[in-house]
């Protein structure tokens, strides 16, 4: 459904992620053959006849003069809420509603393809804790209660329930900590140990580096300087990606250091970026050749998205194939011990 990170006075609407990529899509698709927006709005009631009142009142807020980003801000996320304003304010909406309607589809896919790809070793994990439990519950003590009948000395063995009790208390306190240093983070931050994360971090670079790119190119080519610009995105909301970015650009020319201090340094912005701002375009062409290279980036960012996939279930079998052969040393070790006692 239509997801409301930011604000939070409204109710959700019942239109799922897939058809939110879909409608993108169809708006790119009515725009480019003539129909006005609102037209387009109208036509997607129809479409779409499960969620005609949504539409409904979008078409309602666009009669009032409203743009189409601010009737859809209580349901986007805030990147994408901004993504679709400057489009819309600068003559890039039906380029920018295929972009985000393909984005969203990469992510629909990724859930899909992924929930695949963990059925069978999530049964295997579920069957693996079963025969687990009936170690602890019956097995050990069985062979403990063996070893004092024969009296044979009881071989060392490892306390495999003490040890996962400790790991589960450490991981999920952790992880709860964890959870809330997020949630304390500016977005800016958060970004950044993203990029950083191991294994998806490339996905994170490739996404942001096409939606900074994307988004500076709009306004380049509309013919904003980079210091308009950083103008421009103080205005924005604190907590967004493009409101950060632009202070922290503010900062350091202010500074009197360049621009390229902060590309060369942040992981969520293409060293490229670097390249394409030395070379002495015009803001024009400048934001052409950005534009290109955000797009460059978007099939990177889905190439990245279907490397990583491609790795979750080899490293999950990984994990099962290890606890089943800690489990195996669990049960044979105190029988060697004990049977080379007697030998």
């Amino acid at each position: 459904m239509w997801k409301r990170a930011w604000p939070s006075h409204t109710k959700p609407v019942n239109f799922k992620a897939g058809q939110q990529a879909d409608w993108f899509l169809l708006m790119h698709d009515l725009l480019a053959v003539g129909f006005s927006l609102q037209h387009a709005v109208q036509f997607s009631q129809r479409a779409y006849p499960q969620q005609a009142a949504f539409f409904s009142k979008i078409d309602q807020q666009l009669r009032t003069g409203c743009l189409l980003a601010d009737a859809l801000k209580p349901y986007l996320r805030i990147e994408l809420y901004y993504q679709l304003l400057l489009a819309e304010q600068h003559g890039s909406l039906s380029i920018t509603l295929k972009e985000i309607g393909q984005y969203l589809q990469v992510q629909k896919q990724q859930h899909r393809q992924l929930k695949t790809l963990l059925e069978y070793p999530l049964i295997l994990l579920v069957m693996l804790g079963t025969i687990l439990a009936a170690l602890l519950i019956f097995v050990f003590p069985e062979l403990q209660s063996w070893q004092q009948q024969n009296q044979l000395p009881i071989g060392e063995q490892w306390p495999i329930g003490e040890t996962l009790i400790i790991t589960g208390g450490v991981f999920f306190s952790y992880g709860g900590l964890a959870a809330i240093h997020w949630r304390h983070m500016s977005t800016l931050k958060k970004v950044r140990h993203q990029c950083r994360w191991p294994l998806f971090g490339k996905i994170f670079r490739e996404y942001y580096g096409y939606y900074l790119t994307s988004n500076l190119a709009i306004l380049l080519q509309h013919g904003f300087s980079l210091h308009e610009i950083c103008q421009l995105t103080n205005k924005f909301d604190d907590d967004s990606l493009l409101h950060q970015v632009g202070q922290a650009a503010f900062e350091l020319s202010s500074q009197g250091r360049q621009l390229t201090d902060l590309i060369l340094k942040a992981p969520f912005l293409p060293d490229e970026l670097a390249i394409f701002i030395n070379r002495g375009l015009t803001n024009e062409q400048l934001g052409q050749e950005l534009t290109l290279f955000s797009k460059l980036k978007f099939k990177k960012f889905r190439q990245s998205t279907m490397h990583i996939l491609v790795l979750v279930q080899p490293a999950l079998f990984i994990l099962i194939a290890a606890g089943i052969f800690l489990m195996y040393l669990s049960i044979l070790l105190p029988i060697y011990h004990s049977l080379q006692e007697v030998y």
